[in-house]
C-alpha cells in the first residue's frame, strides 16, 4: 500500500490532545498505508464511538470508497477536532468532520 501522508506528530498531540507516543503509534500506521487499521488504533487512542463514513453521491472515490468522501473517528461532536482520512486526496487530516464537510461536500 505505501505510507499515506498525513498531520505531524506535533500537529496530532495539538489538535487530537494525544500524547507523544500515541501520535507517533499513529504516524507508524500511517506509513503503513493501512487506512481501516489507523483509523481503528485512532478510534481506540480518542477513546471514539466508532469509524464513520461520509458520503457525496456528486463525488467517486474509486472502487474502493465509491462515494465516500472522508472517513472519522466519530468523538460524539462534530466540532471536535478528530483524525480524518479524505479519500480523494488520499491523505490523514487532523480537524473538525463538520468544518470538512462544509467545505468539500455537497448537501
Amino acid at each position: 500500500m505505501g505510507t499515506i501522508r498525513g498531520p505531524s506528530i506535533e500537529m496530532m498531540i495539538k489538535m487530537l490532545g494525544i500524547k507523544k507516543h500515541q501520535a507517533k503509534t499513529l504516524k507508524d500506521y500511517m506509513r503503513t498505508g493501512d487506512v481501516d487499521r489507523t483509523l481503528d488504533l485512532a478510534n481506540t487512542v480518542l477513546e471514539g464511538f466508532g469509524v464513520e463514513a461520509m458520503r457525496d453521491e456528486s463525488i467517486w472515490a474509486g472502487n474502493y470508497y465509491g462515494s465516500i468522501g472522508m472517513l472519522y473517528v466519530n468523538l460524539g461532536d462534530s466540532y471536535v477536532p478528530t483524525l480524518c482520512y479524505d479519500t480523494r486526496k488520499r491523505q490523514f487530516i487532523a480537524c473538525c468532520w463538520a468544518d470538512w464537510a462544509e467545505k468539500n461536500l455537497r448537501f
